[in-house]
């Protein structure tokens, strides 16, 4: 299933999944220690149903966010209206941002393992395009999953976790050279109820990734575990952040 076809099937279902409120939350509070003083203008890649668009806007900032699954944009826009926020969403990629907008940014976040949703061809002029739309001392922060842990461990089950009728099992299927995710949503009420959707992701590893940011322009460019800054670890956390600024 093609990547965006997955995330609209998904995106009525996703908050629930997700436990949206408790990730708005704690999101709201971990951004806040990326957020400078003088930063005004964000801009959310792979925003999903908006929750850390929404965390950004928490934090004083002018949001923009982009997904290429209309159904989640639709979503996005929902939930920023339930809560009296005025966020701009946008089903189409970031490079297609005019150059207009060039060096008006002060942060880029991508969060929530959503690069892991671009082929690495696509995500090489993304990078180039983060760094024209960033201001001098501009960040960008990215979030993924540790698939060097993943690999290793070979640990299929990503998540279980119970809706208000249904229980979501989000799994792996690993082969040499892909990885294919799934969701699996149960009926509580009726176990032979059940729907499967399946998309392949791109296992973007830390070194690749560092090495993309910089030839991007990028400098100063940390991984850690968590965005906590905690140290990352390749063989044993869980989540890789990267952060990445422009410094002219």
């Amino acid at each position: 299933m093609k990547n965006n076809q997955f995330y609209d099937d998904l995106s009525s279902d996703y908050d629930s999944m997700l436990n949206f409120e408790k990730l708005v939350t704690n999101r709201t509070k971990a951004l806040s220690k990326f957020i400078k003083s003088e930063y005004k203008c964000a801009i959310d890649i792979g925003c999903g149903t908006g929750a850390d668009s929404i965390a950004l806007t928490n934090n004083g900032l002018s949001v923009t966010g982009y997904d290429t699954s209309l159904k989640m944009i639709q979503k996005a826009k929902l939930n920023a209206k339930e809560r009296s926020l005025k966020i701009r969403f946008s089903d189409s990629l970031v490079q297609s941002i005019s150059s207009i907008n060039h060096s008006k940014y002060d942060l880029v976040v991508s969060l929530g393992n959503a690069v892991a949703n671009i082929h690495p061809v696509i995500l090489k002029k993304i990078f180039r395009k983060v760094y024209k739309l960033l201001r001098p001392g501009g960040s960008f922060i990215i979030q993924i999953l540790n698939y060097n842990s993943i690999r290793k461990t070979n640990k299929r089950i990503v998540n279980i976790t119970r809706g208000k009728e249904s229980l979501f099992i989000r799994f792996y299927d690993f082969e040499k050279n892909k990885l294919n995710f799934n969701v699996l949503k149960v009926n509580d009420n009726d176990f032979h109820d059940y729907n499967l959707i399946t998309t392949e992701l791109y296992e973007h590893k830390g070194n690749e990734l560092k090495t993309l940011l910089s030839r991007a322009g990028f400098s100063g460019i940390k991984l850690y575990s968590d965005l906590n800054k905690s140290k990352f670890n390749s063989r044993l956390s869980k989540d890789l952040i990267l952060t990445a600024v422009k410094l002219n």
